[in-house]
């Protein structure tokens, strides 16, 4: 499996930049800032809730037969 990287657009599109290269790994693509939106990306706190970050991600691969969990 070849995976690319990317470049973190902002300071605190931690969650969204490494979402999109997990997510592109199974054939969806995003970019930052729609995950950013998505996930509801705060940039006044500078961060992303885990359990946002968490939900995004499921709701895209859950179709695939994956599921993401906090450990």
């Amino acid at each position: 499996m070849a995976i690319k990287g990317q470049m973190q657009q902002t300071g605190y599109y931690c969650a969204p930049a490494s979402s999109s290269i997990v997510l592109r790994v199974f054939g969806i693509s995003r970019t930052q800032a729609q995950l950013a939106k998505e996930m509801k990306t705060d940039p006044k706190a500078g961060a992303t809730r885990r359990e946002n970050t968490l939900a995004v991600l499921n709701a895209y691969v859950k179709p695939k037969g994956y599921v993401f969990r906090l450990t």
